[in-house]
């Protein structure tokens, strides 16, 4: 479960937000799968920039569920089980 694929993105000129080049895919434990389509944009995990030093950073292990929640909130994520 999670995220079957790889992922292929390309930074915005502001070095922080990226776009997604092909869908993101996530399989949850339930058996649902979720898509956040090509095109999508997000910046990544909303971490305020005085704790990147310390390796939280917004690009760090939860980058892709990130972008999972930007989708979500943007009414981008689609349910592929007819939700």
């Amino acid at each position: 479960m999670g995220f079957p694929h790889p992922i292929a993105i390309v930074a915005t000129r502001n070095g922080r937000e990226v776009i997604l080049q092909k869908d993101l895919v996530y399989l949850a434990e339930s058996g649902e799968m979720f898509v956040v389509p090509k095109g999508a944009t997000s910046d990544g995990a909303s971490i305020p920039q005085g704790l990147w030093t310390t390796g939280l950073t917004p690009h760090g292990e939860w980058f892709l569920a990130a972008i999972l929640h930007d989708a979500g909130y943007r009414g981008q994520l689609r349910d592929r089980n007819g939700g």
